[in-house]
């Protein structure tokens, strides 16, 4: 038997090396490319948009603020594209979106970008930096418009595009689909109750559960050799790290054999965009911090996840090469049980499952969890459920089977359940290094994260159901999250949750879905939502029609929509809207689900803004509190002008509103839309897939059904146009339709509505400008004041350390971070040769080397260290400038570098690439890395930033320290001091920064106008860290009383993380 399982696996092992080497020849009909850029504003002073609470002001960053570009073109004529956004955003801006697309006209031609094939759509995170819109109800509390914000979303999304633009490839794009419980409840229940019970019997749940995923791969797969001289794997001890060692090897090798005894392709996975609704606002309304909220948290999870993978086939590469496949055989002839009659194929197939499921258990630490902690009922949820309140079902996940034959099978074969909840695997999984993933925003409207319910504070008794009180008032009704009251446990959760279904509709994708195909299409209205005529459609002969009553939608043509007819109105906000939500309550005695207003604030509304008659009766039976039409002083409070797009990829339909839907008014946009593509099919074609993409292209709040309209709770209060708002929004979404099903032409002006204004110009922006940052007398800018508590820390723990600081807004540092986390790592003789010829290399750079040299070695430098994701942003560097088919070859070169570089960089490396992207050789190079050997270049380039920072008086001189706290050389806490001169010396190197979930910069100040203040750096150590020495790294700028802006950096005292006791034993 143990002769039987040794020859099998070795049989494995050789199908291995041809698997990792195969060349994928699937046929694709588009060309798919993915982007990131750092949109991340100002983290201090600023108000965090979303909840308006003029007193929640950033202090600081949990998490930088990404967005991810995806981007779709027609192979055979490749100007015909589309490029979708997912921005860590609160809402997307029209003046953004309107910049962006001038901007890409500008570089690109308008041949290629328009307002009808770009949609900029947002996470809706109540964290980010406020002030970005240019409608003033919507900037009040950021005291107007924030430049910093506008510029740095504008910024990043433009370089997330050019990276998708400058990385289109052929591809493959597959869809799967699936319903998520658990990751979500409504907040506003009764309101939902008021639609048809009919309407309401079609679906099983009052919040939409429904996730859509789109899995991008290359259609070419290229084998080890293309990875450069390091494919064959990283150094053994980031092999422990990233692909948990021998044991993750072989089941990384058994994937492979699988793929290639089934015959099935491996694609080079490089992107995931999918679709769920879940309201980002897990961290309420006290949080200090900006942060991408439980959406960051997924697509933060995915790419880490994706990384993991990757590390685990480059880890099986490495074993072959190495003659690990003699250990792969004792372990399997080791192997007892049912497992060891496995043939390779099958024992491939299991050991395959069981890597992916290790790959998403790794990953998960990324944000400080257990991939159980997603799957299981957290406590607070369980004890909302003890006491009667009203908490979310417990996980779930229920993938839909494709229809029809896929893939040359029938519908539901290889479609195993695996190890962990996934799918059983084919083929092995191999990621590229810019893998991007999002998981958008939907019909965000009436759902919420607090799974555990709302509560009241005073009593902890669940709220009054109908308005939201207790004791007749809203402000201490707040929602619980699943780890109440750990909002930021809370956001990882639900964020896990989200990626965790994504993670399995990924795996089913490229099990059962053959790739897409079909047409590639868009098309965009602007329309004036201020004064658009809603006109009931024709019923068929023979239908039952009743469109005007209440049950029209169970007619039998009202089941995909049946609208009353009427006309929107100008602009209003009603009394409910000053109530806000179980995730965010309002103030006063405002209360949800009020058509009438409490008495004082109904005068008041008459007194600042009195609404006409007309008005009244347009927007009846909504109470108006703020008549927002006709205010235009000092200029527009709400807009009148909003925008619909219609993005057709085969047979996914994306429709593209410029609000918050409910559930109902998403789930009547879909049906809409199915219907009449349905009405169109040709016999035997799969019918269409119709995600709604909500907060996309401009903000104009929510939109709610007629029905729920009348209940007047947060959301219908918030519905600007009127009860039709939501029937005008169909309506303009099947004239797209119908004009894209017939090929016609559309003007997104036409119909004689008009662009929106463009009101930069008009602008009004309050909030003070930095005046000056200062210390105290003998002290220095970055100087500790605080010191990390312990000597020694294990997993669990949480460090932290204090410094005198300046304040953020003095330079966002974009695609950079405010702080690192470093760990000293041994450097062979060899390695530093390599790095001294990297650096003389980077100081004179050959002919023709240009812009992608000074970025490559920068990560050649970073590769030596061992640490395998810098091979990952090797990958990166290769990218393509500019692709032939694009049609604007030779565009924008420079950016697109840039934009490839940023993409990359946006895990591990965001120093080098801001140095890259500003030519600053010298220091890409150093920025990353420092101490014995690397660290004087990265002390002399901060040095040499502040000699050209401008003139400064000499009592100013005394802030800065002559030389960089960080550049002390020698290794720390006598570690490495075996490692004589002949043997090596050490380096620090960055193991998380900013930009991930287990990290918080807070900054603050004794007063508000103090000009000292200090920063205190946050680590949280997560599972799996290697043990060894850290430090704290924190970069900060100060602005003098001249104007000038100087860089400073200050370095915490070393320490160490052990192996926890199970670890070590």
């Amino acid at each position: 038997m143990a002769r039987q399982a040794r020859s099998g696996w070795a049989a494995a092992v050789l199908v291995l090396v041809a698997a990792l080497s195969f060349t994928c020849c699937v046929t694709s009909e588009y060309l798919i490319g993915v982007g990131v850029g750092d949109i991340t504003g100002p983290v201090a002073d600023v108000n965090l948009m979303g909840y308006a609470q003029p007193l929640q002001t950033a202090r600081g960053l949990h998490t930088r603020l990404f967005a991810r570009a995806f981007m779709f073109a027609d192979r055979t004529e490749p100007s015909r594209r589309f490029v979708y956004v997912s921005a860590d955003a609160c809402m997307a801006s029209q003046l953004v979106s309107l910049r962006v697309v001038q901007a890409l006209q500008a570089e690109y031609g308008k041949e290629l970008y328009g307002f009808d094939n770009v949609a900029i759509s947002s996470t809706h995170t109540h964290a980010s930096p406020a002030g970005f819109l240019q409608y003033l109800l919507y900037d009040i509390t950021s005291l107007g418009f924030v430049r910093q914000s506008f510029e740095a979303y504008v910024e990043g999304v433009l370089v997330a595009i050019r990276a998708a633009h400058a990385s289109l490839q052929p591809g493959a794009v597959r869809l799967a689909a699936g319903d998520l419980a658990g990751a979500s409840i409504n907040r506003s229940p009764s309101a939902y109750a008021a639609n048809p019970q009919e309407e309401r019997d079609m679906y099983a749940a009052d919040v939409d559960t429904d996730m859509t995923l789109l899995r991008l791969e290359a259609t070419t797969s290229e084998g080890p050799e293309a990875w450069g001289p390091e494919a064959g794997g990283p150094a053994a001890a980031g092999l422990e790290k990233a692909a948990g060692g021998a044991a993750a090897a072989a089941a990384a090798a058994a994937a492979a054999a699988a793929a290639a005894a089934a015959g099935a392709p491996a694609g080079l996975g490089l992107g995931a965009l999918g679709w769920f609704a879940v309201h980002c606002t897990s961290l309420n309304n006290t949080n200090r911090l900006v942060s991408g909220d439980n959406k960051a948290a997924a697509s933060l999870l995915l790419e880490r996840w994706a990384a993991e993978a990757e590390a685990r086939a480059r880890a099986a590469a490495q074993g072959v090469a190495s003659g690990a496949a003699q250990e792969l055989q004792e372990g399997a002839a080791g192997s007892s049980g049912s497992h060891a009659s496995e043939g390779p194929a099958a024992a491939a197939a299991r050991a395959a499952a069981q890597s992916a499921a290790a790959a998403a258990a790794a990953a998960s630490a990324a944000l400080g969890l257990r991939l159980e902690d997603l799957i299981s009922p957290a406590a607070a949820e369980m004890a909302a459920a003890a006491v009667g309140g009203r908490a979310a079902a417990p996980f779930g996940f229920r993938l839909r089977e494709p229809e029809g034959p896929v893939g040359g099978r029938e519908r539901g074969a290889g479609n195993e359940v695996g190890p962990g909840g996934g799918r059983a695997l084919r083929r092995p999984l191999r990621f590229s290094p810019a893998f991007v993933a999002a998981v958008a925003q939907a019909s965000v409207g009436d759902t919420s994260p607090n799974t555990a319910g709302a509560y009241c504070l005073d009593t902890g008794l669940p709220c009054e159901p109908l308005h939201s009180t207790c004791n007749g008032r809203n402000e201490l009704c707040h929602g619980r999250g699943p780890a109440w009251p750990d909002d930021r446990a809370s956001a990882a959760l639900i964020g896990g949750r989200q990626a965790e279904a994504a993670r399995r509709l990924y795996l089913a994708a490229g099990e059962q879905a053959d790739p897409l195909t079909g047409p590639l299409d868009y098309r965009s209205s602007f329309i004036d939502m201020a004064n658009t005529t809603v006109v009931p459609p024709r019923p068929p002969p023979g239908a039952n029609a009743t469109s005007s009553s209440s049950s029209s939608s169970s007619s039998t043509w009202g089941a995909y929509w049946a609208p009353r007819g009427g006309t929107t109105c100008p602009p209003a906000m009603g009394m409910s809207f000053a109530a806000g939500t179980t995730d965010g309550p309002g103030a006063f005695d405002f209360t949800q689900g009020d058509t009438h207003g409490p008495p004082l604030w109904r005068l008041v509304a008459r007194l600042v803004a009195p609404p006409s008659p007309q008005q009244v009766a347009c927007q009846a039976p909504k109470p108006i509190l703020l008549d927002t039409g006709q205010i235009t002083v000092p200029y527009p409070w709400q807009p009148r002008i909003t925008q619909v797009s219609l993005l057709r990829l085969g047979r996914l339909l994306v429709a593209c509103l410029p609000g918050e839907p409910t559930t109902m008014a998403g789930r009547r946009i879909k049906r809409a839309l199915a219907g009449r593509f349905a009405a169109a099919a040709a016999p035997g074609e799969p019918p269409p897939v119709v995600v709604v993409s909500g907060l996309t292209g401009t903000y104009s709040s929510y939109i709610t059904t007629w029905e729920e309209y009348q209940v007047q709770r947060y959301e219908g209060a918030s519905t600007l146009y009127g009860p039709h708002t939501l029937d005008a929004y169909i309506q303009e979404l099947l004239v797209l339709a119908d004009s894209m099903l017939a090929g016609s032409r559309h003007d997104p002006t036409s119909g004689g509505s008009r662009l929106p204004p463009d009101l930069q110009a008009a602008q009004w922006g309050l909030l003070p400008p930095v005046v000056m940052d200062a210390v105290p007398p003998g002290a220095l800018f970055g100087q500790v004041t605080q010191q990390p508590a312990l000597a020694s820390y294990v997993a669990g723990q949480v460090v932290n350390a204090t410094f005198r600081a300046a304040n953020p807004r003095n330079n966002l540092h974009i695609n950079g971070t405010f702080m690192a986390v470093e760990r000293w790592q041994l450097v062979t003789r060899r390695q530093q040769q390599q790095q001294q010829q990297q650096q003389r290399s980077a100081d004179g750079p050959a002919a023709g080397q240009g812009e992608r040299g000074v970025f490559t070695q920068a990560l050649e430098a970073l590769s030596a260290s061992g640490a395998w994701v810098w091979s990952w942003l090797r990958r990166a560097a290769r990218l393509p400038v500019a692709a032939s088919s694009t049609g604007a070859a030779g565009k924008g070169s420079a950016a697109a570098v840039a934009a490839a570089a940023a993409t990359a960089a946006r895990h591990e490396a965001p120093q080098a690439i801001a140095a890259a992207a500003a030519g600053g050789r010298a220091a890409a190079g150093a920025a990353i890395v420092s101490g014995a050997g690397a660290g004087a270049g990265a002390g002399a380039g901060a040095r040499g930033a502040q000699a050209g920072a401008g003139p400064s008086g000499a009592g100013e001189e005394m802030w800065f320290a002559g030389q960089s706290p960080c550049d002390a050389p020698g290794p720390p806490l006598g570690q490495g001091a075996g490692a004589g001169p002949s043997e090596g010396e050490g380096e620090w190197v960055v193991v998380h920064d900013d930009r991930d979930w287990v990290t918080r910069f807070h900054w603050d100040r004794p007063s508000e106008l103090s000009p000292m203040s200090h920063a205190t750096l946050v680590w949280e150590i997560s599972a799996g860290t290697r043990p060894g020495t850290y430090r704290l790294r924190y970069r900060g700028d100060a602005k003098l009383l001249s104007g000038a802006v100087r860089p400073f950096e200050g370095c915490s005292a070393a320490f160490r993380v052990e192996a926890a006791a199970a670890e070590a034993g």
